[in-house]
């Protein structure tokens, strides 16, 4: 099972990416390589890097990742059993806040 969520970055980070691929487009096409190529490499960072949790009930772990263009980076610790599962979007928020 894998919970996305929800992007790495704040979302105006994440829309000043999305800019930063139309720029970055732009220099490239009009030949800028030097200047577009940097922008367009950070901006893709910016827009698509997504943090997640995946649970493998085969091999009984529980991993937290940070997903850079689908690249997966994390770590995994075991578990014993799982009886139940329950997810409170209220609660991860509370907690990401510190609240």
């Amino acid at each position: 099972m894998h919970f996305d969520q929800g992007s790495y970055f704040p979302s105006n980070f994440t829309y000043l990416g999305y800019v930063g691929l139309v720029a970055g487009s732009v220099f490239m096409l009009t030949g800028n390589v030097v200047l577009g190529l940097p922008i367009l490499l950070i901006a893709l960072s910016l827009s698509f890097t997504r943090m997640g949790c995946s649970i493998d009930k085969e091999k009984k772990t529980i991993s937290d990742y940070v997903s850079v263009l689908g690249l997966k980076f994390g770590s995994s610790q075991p578990f014993q059993e799982l009886k139940k599962l329950i997810i409170n979007p209220k609660y991860a928020i509370e907690f990401l806040l510190g609240l």
